[in-house]
């Protein structure tokens, strides 16, 4: 009796003597489980004669994975108020199993396989629900995924590029958090994906031949978002690539913008300054002091120019390669260069002049 209570049978395989007992028949919004209760003089099972949608079917996005939801959920809650049927049913046979001793052990492999059915049948609807939860939840990754990555492109194509190197750096910041967290979001949303599809290839193993179709097709919906999910990701790659370089390229010319206008402003401030002193000294001693003075003041204007040189090199090949608009820094260069070569022609007439006048007061004291 066990064996027969194991059995599995497809409503073809029947017998002509089965009669049906029972239909219940359950709906919510599209989802529908039709319920036969067959009985032959051997046995009573429980057959789902007729279920929408398929067990595999999760839906191919957010909107549907939701509603397939909200409806299996109120289809679990309308077949659960259909318990009280298949309990009198099975109270029925416990009656006729009274009523007739000799058929005592049939009437309990009966009841058994009633109740064994409906628990199974519970049991996928359970493990369905499970996967709504799955799909829901992986759909809902996918759009934000999705949005993300479309406010990530705008970005690199509308935002302006920093004119200073604070901002320059907070926006490179920025660019490397934003794709930090996309490929953070993107894993998690693959993980979800590959996750719900593993399980559905896992039940569609057990399935029969009419629900393979419905396997295959689940299961081509989530492989294929998977499929253009990385190919979007792939692309922004390329456009982020793109932009980290321009920021890049950004900062660098801020930085050095930076360190030309600290040149140009000690041109202009310091080395002006000390060239509108035109004081030669009274006597020798004192131009000697002046001297001295100026030698110094000019190994410090040395290591500027020397710093400014520099810089030019730097800014040469940077020019050349800059992928963004330097038109600004070229400008400023090329009026650093213009102050460097004044001052110079300046500093070498100071030069002079304090030479010249140190020859003087020392020819004078000879005198």
């Amino acid at each position: 009796m066990a064996a027969k209570r194991a059995e599995s049978m497809d409503l073809s395989e029947i017998p002509p003597s089965t009669t049906t007992i029972s239909t219940v028949a359950v709906q919510a919004g599209r989802a529908k489980v039709v319920l036969a209760v067959l009985r032959s003089s051997e046995w009573v099972r429980v057959r789902v004669h007729q279920m929408e949608p398929d067990l595999m079917d999760v839906g191919s996005n957010l909107e549907e994975a939701l509603q397939l939801k909200q409806e299996h959920d109120q289809l679990i809650g309308r077949l659960k108020s259909k318990e009280d049927e298949v309990q009198q049913l099975l109270r029925n046979i416990d009656v006729q199993a009274d009523q007739n001793r000799s058929q005592v052990d049939v009437h309990n492999a009966m009841a058994d396989t009633l109740a064994e059915a409906w628990k199974d049948l519970n049991d996928k609807l359970a493990y369905r629900g499970t996967l709504l939860d799955q799909s829901v939840a992986f759909h809902q990754s996918a759009q934000d995924l999705s949005s993300s990555m479309e406010q990530a492109q705008r970005n690199f194509s509308k935002l302006p590029l920093a004119s200073d190197v604070d901002t320059a750096q907070r926006l490179l910041q920025q660019h490397l958090d934003m794709r930090n967290s996309i490929l953070e979001t993107s894993k998690t949303t693959l993980d979800m994906g590959q996750s719900l599809l593993d399980q559905i290839k896992q039940m569609g193993m057990h399935a029969d031949f009419a629900n393979f179709h419905a396997t295959t097709a689940a299961c081509y919906g989530i492989e294929h978002l998977l499929e253009l999910l990385h190919d979007r990701r792939r692309h922004l790659e390329e456009l982020w690539n793109q932009r980290k370089i321009r920021l890049e390229h950004c900062l660098q010319l801020c930085r050095l913008d930076q360190d030309v206008n600290k040149i140009l402003e000690w041109y202009r401030g310091v080395g002006n300054n000390y060239l509108h002193n035109t004081e030669l000294g009274s006597f020798y001693t004192e131009a000697q002091q002046i001297q001295k003075e100026h030698n110094q003041f000019e190994a410090q204007a040395r290591e500027v120019q020397e710093n400014m040189l520099s810089l030019l090199r730097t800014a040469d090949g940077l020019l050349r390669r800059a992928s963004v608009d330097a038109e600004g820094i070229r400008q400023r260069l090329i009026a650093v260069d213009r102050e460097a070569e004044s001052f110079s022609n300046r500093l070498d007439i100071r030069r002079k002049n304090i030479s010249m006048a140190v020859a003087f007061f020392k020819l004078a004291e000879t005198a």
